[in-house]
């Protein structure tokens, strides 16, 4: 037996995930809860287990819309429980399962299935929690700098019995953070930082082009008044100059970030990053923020500890505040 409802607003489950349709499912197995992050998904997000479906309507009815509950076919033998259309594991079928693919039934044939991707902005409007970190492979590389590549040391595909994967690239690719010794003899180094730079509150500002004196102590105005003045990001194609930096260093900044792969000028960084690691200001580079809004947000950007280097990649996000 499978039901499933749309709920009248998005709630968050027990693991801050937005919930916005469930779906009950009863088997010789046991009861199931699926939850769906957005309304129209295929697949679900997460699951729980009930002992009946008493205890799913006592819980949840009353978050659902008016609606109801509808009804709906079980999954064909050897598909997921949890999806709206026929979907399965692919080569399951065969004995051969390969984890995380699926094919789904197209015309009375089972093909790969490869779901739409979703629409960043509407994602982020959906979640409290932002990823702010580019894709590793694919992120923007420093002009001079060596790109990233993996390397395949096992694969299932040729025989290996496991999947395994190394890596060669440069500690600035991609998001990433700069310590003091980048540009500074004998400066801190990343694993002599600690974590606070990385970690805690901090405001969102939005601007375009040359970042001048003025516009610094416009933003840092904006960061006092929403309460969060210690980590900075720079939304948009922003460019901090030597001036803005002095403000920014003077202000005593624990971080300053944006969206390009070096916070000042391109073809001339190094003025900019010595006023800025040189009072002790953690930089962080090459962000995602298209789509967030200007504002106070909880920042999570902590390095890899490479010890004795002077920077190091990071998986950055935002989790909004009330």
């Amino acid at each position: 037996m499978r039901k499933y409802a749309y709920l009248i607003d998005n709630v968050k489950n027990s693991s801050g995930e937005t919930v916005a349709k469930i779906m009950l499912y009863k088997s010789g197995e046991g009861v199931y809860l699926f939850e769906y992050s957005v309304k129209d998904a295929e697949m679900c997000t997460s699951d729980r287990r009930y002992d009946s479906p008493e205890e799913v309507y006592e819980e949840w009815n009353g978050l659902i819309d008016e609606r109801g509950w509808f009804d709906i076919e079980d999954p064909l033998p050897g598909c997921q429980h949890d999806a709206f259309i026929p979907i399965r594991i692919k080569g399951r079928d065969a004995g051969r399962p390969e984890w995380g693919k699926f094919e789904t039934l197209k015309d009375g044939q089972w093909v790969d299935y490869c779901p739409e991707q979703p629409d960043l902005q509407k994602v982020r409007e959906r979640s409290a929690i932002i990823d702010i970190t580019q894709e590793l492979f694919s992120c923007r590389v420093y002009p001079g700098d060596m790109p990233p590549e993996r390397l395949r040391l096992a694969d299932m595909d040729a025989g290996d019995d496991i999947n395994l994967s190394g890596l060669t690239m440069c500690a600035h690719n991609g998001t990433h953070i700069d310590a003091p010794s980048h540009f500074i003899r004998d400066g801190l180094t990343v694993d002599r930082m600690g974590l606070e730079p990385f970690v805690g509150d901090c405001f969102v500002a939005r601007h375009d082009g040359d970042v001048t004196g003025a516009d610094a102590v416009n933003i840092l105005e904006d960061a006092v008044k929403a309460g969060a003045c210690r980590r900075i990001l720079i939304a948009g194609r922003a460019t901090v100059t030597e001036a803005a930096a002095a403000v920014f260093a003077e202000a005593g900044l624990l971080l300053l970030g944006n969206e390009s792969q070096t916070v000042g000028p391109e073809d001339a960084p190094k003025k900019v990053h010595m006023l800025l690691l040189g009072s002790g200001c953690a930089l962080l580079e090459g962000v995602v923020l298209d789509g967030v809004a200007e504002g106070r947000y909880f920042l999570n950007a902590a390095p890899l500890n490479l010890g004795g280097c002077e920077g190091a990649p990071c998986r950055a996000y935002l989790t909004e505040l009330p």
